[in-house]
């Protein structure tokens, strides 16, 4: 995950990062949607079953990924809005 500007605008350069909890350049597991996950259950809510995949919940494991078990960051909601998150995949 990379941080950056979106194309065209000028951003104080203090909010172009990932929120708490994240770093840059470091492998995370994507957790499939529509699976119960831990400490809280989103299958139920609309943001995470299978319906709407427009979110992403991580993990910092294969096997948390497996179990459900996602990474909590409070800063996500407060991801300045003109900055976008690159996900790069390698395979």
């Amino acid at each position: 995950m990379v941080p950056r500007p979106k194309a065209g605008l000028t951003v104080d350069k203090r909010n172009v990062r990932l929120p708490n909890g994240f770093d840059t350049n470091t492998k995370y597991y994507v957790i499939a949607h529509a699976r119960v996950t831990k400490p809280e259950d989103y299958y139920s809510t609309t943001d995470f079953n299978a319906s709407k995949q427009t979110g992403l919940m991580l993990a910092s494991s294969n096997e948390n990924a497996a179990a459900g078990i996602y990474i909590h960051s409070a800063e996500v909601e407060g991801i300045h809005p003109d900055i976008a998150i690159d996900l790069y995949q390698f395979v």
